[in-house]
């Protein structure tokens, strides 16, 4: 099977190690808020988030334990959406994983591999123990061997899968897929599209698959936008299209940068006003995105959705977007509010859309005002953590 970390791996852009609990904006290996209702959107305080569920009649009932699986943890004491919740309520035993995480635009393959499913095996076999009484699995590699684990085991251990990308070229192997999958319970996606597309691809019920945005809650960068050397950026290696971003480059003659990695950018030449960056740490990353006087998201129409991260975090850091609309993306992206939007593959409209914002800083300070806006309504930590205890209540 070949189950794709959509843009994650190495970096778990939504969620980041901490000794403090953050207020604002944060995401992991990758990097990459506020998730909505599973069937709304959560609004911040509501302590039962989750359109049709219902808390337990007794709160003070005892408190369930909840085994954690996700690749980015490496000790027990990361903090992640689960350190938001009333200990009270819900405990949590957090498994550092067995397997190495990669970066993921260092990978040379865009599927895990044998020892990848061997780690993730192990991770999931360590999960079901006597004292635990249901399974978090993030990103869908562990929601697959959690299944298979809970199959085999005749477990009635409840799984809820979080942050479910997946990403399979063959039918095929989603129906391999399918049969771990069908028991997993509950399964927190972060667009709109993944409910309607997943449940067919899978041959599961649409009533397990819950939407959420995205989140993010690590380090905010407070970098100025560059004044007297403005540059356009773009980052992000999942179904991008830097073949239209270079051309588009190319015929505005602005400098710019890019960050991504060798596979997705083979076999292409960027104008000489385009400067390829090599890896760097997350927070210059972020920093970058701030000084930027425009980012842009270049897309192809490839995958169920794409660049969910790069969107949420550049929202977090009150940065508005020259984006490609496609599928997916209406859940974050909202032209003329906190973006602008051009058309696949079309190489006049997205130089046309990003010399608006470049030209006009009346027009930025708008839609990077109403990209903060989202970001913080919709994107953080706490509201995420939000849909998460709503998920749990549900399901203990």
């Amino acid at each position: 099977m070949g189950t794709e970390m959509a843009e994650q791996s190495g970096d778990p852009g939504f969620v980041e190690r901490r000794k403090h609990p953050r207020t604002v904006f944060g995401s992991a290996p990758s990097y990459e808020g506020a998730l909505g209702s599973l069937a709304g959107d959560v609004q911040r305080g509501n302590r039962s988030p989750i359109k049709g569920v219902v808390s337990p009649a007794n709160p003070s009932a005892q408190a369930t334990t909840w085994a954690l699986l996700a690749p980015f943890l490496n000790s027990e004491s990361d903090r992640w959406l689960h350190s938001y919740l009333d200990e009270t309520q819900f405990r949590f035993a957090a498994l550092p994983s067995l397997k190495t995480e990669e970066n993921w635009h260092h990978r040379n393959r865009d599927r895990s591999g044998l020892r990848d499913w061997k780690a993730y095996l192990r991770d999931s076999h360590r999960a079901f123990r006597p004292d635990i009484d249901g399974i978090i699995t993030v990103f869908p590699q562990l929601a697959v061997t959690a299944g298979l684990e809970k199959r085999l085991r005749r477990s009635s251990v409840p799984v809820l899968a979080w942050f479910f990308n997946a990403e399979i070229a063959e039918q095929w192997r989603y129906n391999v897929a399918a049969r771990a999958l069908s028991r997993v319970n509950s399964f927190v996606v972060h667009t709109t599209e993944e409910c309607r597309v997943y449940p067919t691809r899978f041959g599961l019920p649409a009533e397990r698959f819950h939407f959420a945005h995205l989140q993010y809650g690590g380090r905010i960068s407070t970098v100025e936008e560059e004044g007297e050397q403005p540059f356009v950026f773009s980052t992000g290696s999942g179904y991008r299209d830097y073949g239209t971003f270079f051309a588009a480059l190319a015929k505005l003659g602005y400098p710019a940068k890019v960050l991504a990695g060798p596979r997705v950018l083979r076999g292409l030449q960027p104008p000489p006003n385009v400067t390829i960056l090599d890896q760097i740490p997350k927070s210059q990353i972020h920093d970058l995105v701030r000084a930027a006087r425009v980012n842009v998201l270049p897309l192809s129409d490839e995958g169920v959705c794409a660049g969910g991260v790069t969107v949420v975090e550049a929202f977090r850091h009150g940065r508005a977007l020259v984006a490609t609309e496609r599928r997916g993306g209406e859940d974050y992206l909202i032209d003329n509010q906190n973006c602008l939007t051009s058309a696949l593959c079309d190489v006049d409209e997205l130089a046309e859309r990003i010399e608006a914002m470049w030209v006009d800083a009346t027009l930025r300070e708008r839609l990077n005002a109403g990209a903060l806006a989202f970001g913080l309504e919709h994107c953080t930590d706490e509201v995420a953590s939000n849909a998460l205890r709503g998920h749990l209540e549900a399901l203990s």
